[in-house]
């Protein structure tokens, strides 16, 4: 399991995919977005340049990651993976709250609304 792309190539081909799909870029990184691709982790370990830092530095901050990630690290593909060891370790002390997340129920470009 894994990703054949290097980050920096992989960074590119997310700000791609956000681009066809209507993604504008304004000067307020944080401001409203209709899409945000993040990339979290990176299995080879740390990247820090200008265009990219991984493991993303506010991973931990945000349910909508921890959350998925306990149940995701339990998964037998990920599970058998000690290069994931570090952050099975690190998850359990991630803020375990669902504060802000909430069930999607719009349409999606990939999977109509059910009816």
């Amino acid at each position: 399991m894994g990703c054949a792309l290097k980050p920096a190539e992989l960074l590119q081909q997310t700000l791609a995919i956000e681009a066809t799909l209507g993604r504008l870029r304004t000067s307020n990184r944080n401001g409203p977005r209709t899409l945000d691709i993040d990339l979290l982790f990176w299995e080879g370990g740390t990247v820090d340049t200008p265009e990219l830092t991984l493991p993303h530095p506010r991973w931990m901050e945000r349910g909508f990651v921890t959350v998925p990630l306990r149940h995701l690290l339990q998964a037998p593909a990920l599970a058998s993976t000690t290069v994931w060891d570090w952050l099975r370790r690190e998850v359990p002390l991630a803020p375990a709250g669902e504060d802000g997340l909430r069930a999607w129920h719009g349409s999606t470009p990939w999977r109509p609304t059910p009816g």
